[in-house]
């Protein structure tokens, strides 16, 4: 069994190529510029950008925040703004108990309104929670030094004035949706 996994493995070596990856980090949005480009060899990577494109590359725009020496795949790139036309990135500072752990910049999510922190709630209200915005993509997300979550998500620009008001109350609540579906 070792003899198929070197034999793989040497045969995976001569299939190298050289791709792009970023020589720092790179916030979504941001065009991207000569400087911001490095090369290595990596095989298997399918998705993988030839640095023979980087020409293609440069201006283009992360859609989601990248980090210094990642590789940089089609799908993560767009020609269009971020966020695009008829979308907004709108801010939420929540509690731990308010959003899924784990959630990463291009996450797909659902936004519903929770009752405010210590008020009393009718059933009706918490069985059937209003969703604020059932099309949401993760921006950015940090985890603060007192266990707050900053998350500013993306949306469609006639759910950012409720969200932002909801979310300025304390109001809402995340719900990762699957990937394929709810954001994306």
């Amino acid at each position: 069994m070792s003899m198929v996994c070197a034999a793989w493995l040497y045969a995976q070596k001569g299939t190298t190529s050289e791709v792009l990856v970023l020589s720092r980090d790179v916030p979504a949005g941001q065009a991207l510029a000569m400087s911001d480009l490095a090369a290595v060899a990596v095989a298997g990577l399918d998705d993988a950008i030839p640095t023979s494109e980087a020409g293609d590359v440069v201006g283009l725009r992360p859609i989601y925040g990248l980090v210094s020496g990642q590789v940089l795949s089609r799908s993560a790139l767009t020609a269009d703004p971020v966020p695009a036309d008829g979308e907004r990135n709108v801010a939420i500072s929540l509690d731990q108990g308010r959003v899924p752990a784990q959630l990463q910049p291009g996450d797909p999510i659902e936004i519903i309104v929770a009752p405010a922190a210590g008020e009393g709630s009718e059933t009706e209200a918490l069985d059937s929670p209003r969703t604020l915005t059932a099309s949401a993509t993760v921006y950015d997300t940090e985890t603060l030094p007192d266990g707050t979550v900053a998350l500013t998500v993306t949306v469609d620009e006639v759910d950012a004035p409720p969200l932002a008001a909801y979310a300025a109350a304390g109001r809402v609540t995340i719900l990762q949706a699957p990937r394929g579906g709810g954001g994306e």
